[in-house]
Order: structure tokens, then C-alpha cells, then sequence
């Protein structure tokens, strides 16, 4: 949020009529005379026609989500306000999208300014602003949608034309007005005189002007060439400088990492010193120190490129030393995401070993419960069979007995189209019970 922001809407409004001026003429032959009681200058009025219009300009404030700004107090009453205007304006934007019979106009004082800005008799034209952070995005999208229904909006713009009343005292301001006129016509030859003057003097201190302006530029050419050859030398001077102080850095960098070279480094940063003061002394008093300074420039560079080369060569040793400190840890890394790899497929292994030793136990189990059950109701089956096989047996012996007994007698005829059935045959097509095991 814009802390400096107000937090409220503005609105700029600007009316403006347009209407001819009255002729002495046109004042007599008004339509309506009224008495008034401002003299004889104000006692008609007259009728003209006049062009109106009215422009506003506007700046709606933004929403804003009071869970997200946290705003409390006023701020949080302005931020309630806002909204709700803004709410009541979308209403209003999308009933005249639509074509709705209702528009809430005086649901806010914000849409009741705004009613002839909003479709009907204007020419409306919205601006919009969006964001284009990630955490706005719903504003964003909100914010296009109202540009969409705006767009929607039929407008209807025409030119207000209107006849109004014109009073004696209007009337004479215009006649004033038109006395004006005729005066500043005689006076506009002398002003085309003295604009001619005027003409001719500017012309001459635009000469003047351009001859100095020309002296001012090789004034400044000069000058911009003394500061170059100044901004020469400063830079020179400023890469001695420089020079020198990188010989500073190398040196105190190499005695930290090499105790070996302490002495000699400073030794050189000694004379690099040296020859920095000796270069500000030959600068000061120029001539011809200026050999000497170059000399001992030269030293300290032939230094300071042995410092770098040492100093460049730990530094390869410390990078490969690096670089294979990295290769043994990735291999070390690799080497414990395979082990804990295996480690892991082992455990997974056995849990699938373990979990089908039980499930074939529990299989077994069933499997021996199953058919012990079967075997015991085979069991009961066949000592079933072997007493109904014992009844059996007595029954047939005493059919025997009972056929022995009887004196045969013939059979009688079989009936056309049937066998003829005797008692033993019906007995011997009797079912047999029969014993099913039965196997939960």
C-alpha cells in the first residue's frame, strides 16, 4: 500500500456554457421582459441559445483486502468506505452493461456525482491499473473483469444545446464587450508597428546572442580541452595510485598465506611506499626524479608479478585440493546411496520373505483343517453306507426266503403299450440314499 496515499476518491468537475453576446437589438426584442429592481440596465432579460458541458475527471481509489493490509482504525473505516463504493459502482457498471430497467445510482454518493459520466450523454473513456505481482493476481483478474462489463457500456453523446434568459446587465457587459472590439482594432496597426520594432531588435540581440554564444564555445572547447589533459594526468595519477595499493593488498595477502615471504614482501611494500612518496615528490617538484620513480615502479611490478605468480600457484593447489576433496565426497555421497540402496532392497526382500512363509502357513493351516473336516465326513459317509448295506442285505435274505415260500405263479399279460412291473422290479428301482460329504 502507498503509505502517503489518502485512501479516498477524487473527483474534479468542470462546467463550462458558451452563449453569443447580446446586440442592443436582440436585448429590446426579448422574449420575456421582467421588472427588476436593479435599474433600467437590468429590467429586460433576453433569450439566446447556449451550449453546455460538463467534464469530470476522476480518481477512484483501489480496493483493497483488509485480512491481507491488517489496516485497523480510521484506515480500516476508509478501506469499508472504498469497497462499498467501489461495489456500488461495479453494480452500476454491470446494470448498464446489461440493460437492467434499474440503475442504483443513489445507492453511493460516489455513482449519484458520477450519474451523467456512465453511460447516456457523455464520452467516457477508463483508465485501469494493474499489478503485476504474483500475489495480486486475483485483484488483477477482479480488476479486468470490471474493464470488460465497462466496455460493454453504450454511450450516447450529443451536443447540449439550450435556450436560457440573458439579463440587462449581461447584455451590457457584452455591448462593453463589443465597444472593446472596435477600440482594439485602431490600436492593432500600432501594435503591428512596435511588434516590427520588436522584430528587428531581436533579431539584432539574436546576432549579438550568436556572436557570443560562438565566443562561449571556443571558450568552452578550450576548456573541456584543459580538462582533459587535466583528467589525463589525474588518471595517470590515479593509476599510480591504484598500482601502488594493489602492491599493498598483494603483499599483506601473500604474509597472511606465506610466512616464508613475510620479510620480503614487506620489504617490498617498504619500497613500494617508497617509491610512492618518491612519485608524489617528483609530481610536486617535477623534472628529474620522474627516472628514478620509474625505476623503482618498475622493481615494485617485477615484485608484486613474483608475489602473483606464487600467490597464483597456492591458489591452483588449493583449487585442486578442492576439487578433490569434492570428487571424494560425491564418491563418498554415492557410495552411502548405494549401501543404504541395498540396505533398504535386503529389508524389503526379507518383509516379502517373511510375509509368504506366514501366508503359506496360514494357507497350510487351512489347507490341513479343510481336509481333516473332509475326512471325518467321509468317514460318517461310509459307516452310513455299510449299515444301509447290512439292512439291505437282511432285506434281500428275506425276500428269498419269502419267494421260496410262495408257489410260482405265471406273470400277467403286459398291457399294449407298457412293460408290464412286478413288485420286486419296483423295489429294485427304488433310490438309494446316498452320502455327500459336506465340506465347509
Amino acid at each position: 500500500l502507498n503509505k502517503a496515499s489518502s485512501r479516498s476518491h477524487a473527483v474534479f468537475q468542470i462546467s463550462i456554457a458558451r452563449r453569443p453576446r447580446t446586440s442592443p437589438s436582440g436585448a429590446a426584442r426579448g422574449e420575456a421582459g421582467v421588472s427588476g429592481g436593479d435599474g433600467e440596465a437590468g429590467s429586460h432579460n433576453s433569450r439566446v441559445a447556449c451550449t453546455r458541458a460538463r467534464l469530470n475527471v476522476v480518481d477512484l481509489a483501489g480496493s483493497e483486502r483488509v485480512k491481507k493490509s491488517q489496516v485497523e482504525g480510521a484506515q480500516l473505516k476508509q478501506a469499508v468506505s472504498i469497497n462499498k463504493s467501489l461495489l456500488v459502482f461495479g453494480n452500476v457498471v454491470s446494470a448498464l452493461a446489461a440493460k437492467r430497467a434499474h440503475v442504483p445510482f443513489r445507492e453511493s454518493k460516489l455513482t449519484r456525482i458520477l450519474d451523467g459520466s456512465v453511460g447516456g450523454n457523455c464520452r467516457t473513456a477508463l483508465l485501469v491499473c494493474l499489478s503485476p505481482a504474483a500475489e495480486s493476481a486475483t485483484e488483477t483478474t477482479s480488476t479486468l473483469e470490471f474493464a470488460s462489463r465497462a466496455m460493454r457500456v453504450e454511450v450516447d453523446a450529443r451536443v447540449n444545446h439550450q435556450v436560457v434568459d440573458v439579463s440587462g446587465s449581461a447584455s451590457l457587459s457584452d455591448l462593453w464587450g463589443n465597444l472593446g472590439d472596435v477600440v482594439t482594432a485602431s490600436l492593432r496597426e500600432e501594435l503591428a508597428a512596435l511588434q516590427q520594432d520588436v522584430a528587428a531588435a531581436q533579431q539584432r540581440c539574436d546576432e549579438e546572442a550568436g556572436r557570443r554564444e560562438e565566443a562561449a564555445a571556443a571558450a568552452r572547447e578550450e576548456a573541456d580541452r584543459l580538462r582533459e589533459e587535466v583528467e589525463k594526468l589525474s588518471a595517470a595519477l590515479a593509476r599510480a595510485r591504484a598500482s601502488v595499493g594493489e602492491l599493498k593488498v598483494a603483499n599483506a595477502a601473500l604474509v597472511e598465506r606465506c610466512a616464508a615471504a613475510e620479510a620480503k614482501a614487506e620489504k617490498s611494500a617498504g619500497e613500494a611506499a617508497a617509491a610512492e612518496t618518491r612519485v608524489r615528490e617528483a609530481i610536486a617538484q617535477a623534472g628529474e626524479a620522474s627516472a628514478a620513480a620509474e625505476r623503482w615502479r618498475e622493481q615494485a611490478a617485477a615484485q608484486a608479478e613474483a608475489l602473483k605468480q606464487a600467490g597464483e600457484s597456492q591458489a591452483e593447489a588449493l583449487a585442486r585440493a578442492e576439487r578433490a576433496e569434492a570428487e571424494l565426497e560425491r564418491e563418498l555421497e554415492k557410495l552411502m546411496s548405494e549401501v543404504e540402496a541395498s540396505v533398504e532392497r535386503d529389508a524389503d526382500r526379507q518383509r516379502e520373505a517373511d510375509d509368504l512363509l506366514s501366508l503359506e502357513r496360514r494357507r497350510g493351516a487351512e489347507a490341513l483343517q479343510a481336509a481333516e473336516a473332509t475326512t471325518e465326513a467321509w468317514r460318517g459317509c461310509a459307516l452310513a453306507a455299510d449299515a444301509r448295506c447290512a439292512s439291505l442285505a437282511m432285506d434281500l435274505t428275506a425276500l428269498r426266503r419269502a419267494s421260496a415260500a410262495v408257489p410260482s405263479r405265471p406273470l400277467p399279460a403286459a398291457a399294449p403299450g407298457g412293460p408290464a412291473r412286478s413288485s420286486l422290479d419296483a423295489q429294485a428301482r427304488r433310490p438309494r440314499h446316498s452320502c455327500t460329504p459336506t465340506c465347509r
